[in-house]
């Protein structure tokens, strides 16, 4: 199974790291095959944790063979590093844009990636938050899960907008 995956973390004292002792996944949202995209909530000081949230997310991890993610080593090893395991492939998406682009410089974030190529936008909910110094444990809930399951479904469709290109 193709799973789409992105998380959104604490950065505790501007440390972004998942080995520092107070961060902590607040959100992981994924996308499958023929299924909707899934959110559940983990450490977020506003809203209740995800009933089963974790088992939820292991149990994806456990039925996909091939996870995809802009900067997926982000993602996997934020996971990794709080208990979850997975033992699959990867595709990250910025990694195929960085070779695509044949040493050309381009902007590899997950906006620029998909505008390139014609598809979703990335929700800018987040960036007065963060312009303000709240992470993503402190700010509404609704505008965490708005910015992080717009950010799986951009990446599913920019993963399948690739593989189109590469397929041609």
């Amino acid at each position: 199974m193709i799973t789409a995956v992105d998380i959104e973390t604490t950065v505790f004292m501007g440390d972004p790291s998942p080995y520092s002792p107070n961060n902590k996944i607040v959100s992981v949202g994924w996308k499958c095959e023929e299924a909707s995209t899934e959110y559940v909530c983990l450490n977020h000081n506003g809203k209740s944790t995800t009933p089963n949230g974790k088992e939820s997310v292991q149990s994806m991890l456990d039925k996909t063979t091939l996870l995809v993610g802009h900067n997926i080593k982000f993602d996997l090893s934020w996971l990794l590093e709080c208990g979850f395991t997975y033992t699959g492939e990867v595709y990250d998406t910025m990694i195929y844009e960085y070779l695509d682009a044949g040493g050309m410089p381009v902007r590899l974030n997950l906006s620029a990636c998909c505008k390139r190529h014609g598809i979703g936008t990335k929700l800018d909910a987040a960036k007065s938050y963060f312009n303000d110094g709240i992470g993503f444990e402190d700010m509404p809930w609704s505008v965490v899960e708005e910015y992080g399951r717009n950010d799986v479904e951009i990446t599913w469709e920019l993963y399948h907008k690739q593989q189109e290109v590469m397929n041609a």
